[in-house]
């Protein structure tokens, strides 16, 4: 087991800076940091007579960087092809890494770890959860350093997961974008073959959720919140307790089959939709969420229905926009037009949709264990529990790209 330095960042980490004159611009492409150290992103483009900021920086690939404003947030960040070019504010810091010591990828697996993101977090200052980490202090932070050639190896390695994961990533894209396509051409053939009726009068129930202050009471059934829905299904992880079961919240109830909708919420959001499934249950419908219960039409035709492209348009049209939450009221989605069709085609629409999220959960389930995998692989080598045999180099000659 070789040695490794214990160094501070000031030790490797030099500051920089590349003045951007606004004046001298028609545009400014601004870059942003993703939070939980998902990296550096071309974040908008604005037009230069509406930036108030007189003089910004610019960003090149490797710039190691991050937002002053979210350090508890992990929001650092290697500065990547991508967003090279792009101009920042002084709440990002830039420094470039001594590579005879640092490689800047190697620096981006140090952002994702646990105790990096702690002795961030620790450094910050400030009483809101916006506390800043000022540049002296980020430098102050301590990490342990593997030769070059080491770190070469730790970062192909973790690439290798990357990729994979980066896969799952796309193959989850094309099955949603699968899924749109099933709802918007159900509709466009109900519409076409079928009759015209509404959510109301295919519904035995559309109702709001239970009322009840948050930390309350604790215990009791899950409650649904804004976050329990998922791409269109509950995320249990995600739901509340306020000490309700069926003896004291019997009317909230939601059974197989019921169709969470989303009525105050962000303007895009306003009208998204969950199903609730067997696994499910028990479980509450919280305040902000109304429930529909299907009622002369298959459950899953109405949910795919309401996740077309069409229906969120003819909710967009009902929806009232507010400064902080946009608002439909359960009156307004009883009145949408549905079309409806023979059950049979029901079916068949509603077992399509259903497989495709199917798959959906199924993809997302392997990418959060290689997410693990990839967590627990990072801490064995940064550990040195485990190391990259010479072997691996050689694997890397034969065809794997080098990294630098």
């Amino acid at each position: 087991m070789s040695e490794w330095a214990e160094v501070t960042l000031s030790e490797v980490l030099s500051p920089t800076s590349r003045p951007q004159s606004v004046a001298d611009v028609h545009e400014v492409p601004f870059a942003g940091v993703r939070w939980y150290a998902e990296g550096v992103y071309p974040r908008a483009t604005e037009d230069a007579s509406s930036v108030k900021t007189k003089t910004l920086n610019r960003l090149d690939v490797d710039d190691i960087t991050y937002n002053r404003m979210w350090a508890t947030k992990a929001a650092f960040g290697v500065v990547g092809p991508d967003a090279a070019g792009c101009l920042v504010t002084t709440d990002f810091p830039i420094f470039r890494a001594d590579n005879t010591r640092l490689l800047p990828a190697y620096m981006r697996l140090l952002f994702s770890t646990r105790n990096f993101q702690q002795q961030a977090s620790l450094l910050a200052v400030g009483t809101t959860e916006r506390r800043r980490l000022k540049e002296p202090d980020f430098l102050k932070i301590r990490v342990t350093l593997p030769s070059v050639h080491e770190q070469r190896r730790m970062i192909a390695l973790i690439a290798a997961v990357d990729t994979a994961v980066t896969s799952l990533r796309a193959e989850i894209r094309a099955v949603v974008d699968v899924a749109q396509r099933i709802a918007d051409a159900a509709f466009s053939f109900a519409a076409s073959t079928g009759h015209l009726s509404s959510v109301g009068a295919v519904t035995s129930k559309v109702q709001n959720g239970v009322m009840y202050k948050r930390g309350a009471a604790e215990g009791g059934w899950p409650v649904t919140r804004i976050e329990t829905m998922s791409t269109g299904r509950i995320n249990l992880l995600r739901t509340g307790r306020a000490g309700f079961t069926d003896a004291n919240a019997k009317n909230f109830v939601l059974a197989e089959g019921d169709i969470l909708f989303s009525n105050k919420n962000s303007l895009d959001r306003v009208g998204a939709t969950a199903f609730v499934r067997a696994g499910d249950l028990p479980l509450i419908n919280g305040d902000n969420i109304l429930q529909l219960r299907a009622d002369g039409v298959k459950p899953t035709y109405l949910f795919v229905l309401l996740r077309s492209r069409q229906m969120r348009d003819a909710i967009r049209r009902v929806t009232r926009p507010a400064v902080n939450q946009a608002s439909v009221n359960a009156g307004q989605v009883r009145a949408l037009p549905v079309p409806v069709i023979d059950e049979q085609h029901q079916e068949r629409i509603g077992e399509q949709y259903m497989a495709a999220l199917n798959l959906v959960e199924r993809v997302e389930s392997e990418m959060t264990a290689l997410r693990s995998f990839r967590s627990t692989l990072l801490s064995s080598l940064l550990s040195q529990s485990i190391s990259v045999t010479d072997s691996y180099d050689s694997r890397q000659e034969q065809g794997m790209e080098t990294v630098s």
